[in-house]
């Protein structure tokens, strides 16, 4: 990705840019807690699992590391952490979770594209609207990351 922000260093992490344009920060991350801490369908787990998902597409290194580690904090295994990041089609990803997993790839790569069907296909696997929005929620939240620091940031 093109660097930016030349106020920035070429290796910025989030916490760069928050430091260095800190207005809107304490809402963003207010924001983010209600999505991945509030009671809801998912548990605490499950949404680090869809954040660190979101943030392997977005190849935002410093996000995935850190929902990565929630996540696994949260009851999520390694393996199956892992597994479901390289591919949600893989049969580690249970009947339930694949649906959203696969609803939240669509709706980050190509939001324009979706569809009721996108919708059904999640209602059919046994989730609620409620269900649906949880995961919905996380993925405009974490396109902020690399687009201001660079899908590098962080990696490693």
């Amino acid at each position: 990705m093109t660097h930016l922000f030349p106020s920035l260093p070429t290796t910025a992490s989030l916490g760069d840019v928050f430091a260095r344009f800190p207005r809107g920060r304490a809402e963003l991350m207010g924001f983010t807690d209600m999505v991945l801490r509030a009671d809801g369908a998912l548990g605490i787990g499950e949404r680090e699992l869809i954040a660190a998902y979101v943030s392997a597409l977005n190849a935002c290194g410093f996000c995935l590391n850190a929902h990565v580690a929630f996540a696994r904090a949260f009851g999520i295994e390694a393996d199956r952490l892992a597994a479901l990041i390289d591919d949600p089609d893989a049969t580690t990803a249970d009947d339930r979770m694949r649906p959203l997993l696969l609803y939240v790839r669509k709706l980050t790569e190509t939001p324009a594209r979706m569809t009721a069907a996108d919708a059904e296909a999640v209602y059919a696997a046994g989730w609620s609207e409620d269900g649906l929005t949880t995961p919905d929620l996380p993925s405009p939240d974490h396109r902020f990351g690399p687009t201001l620091s660079g899908p590098e940031a962080g990696s490693g």
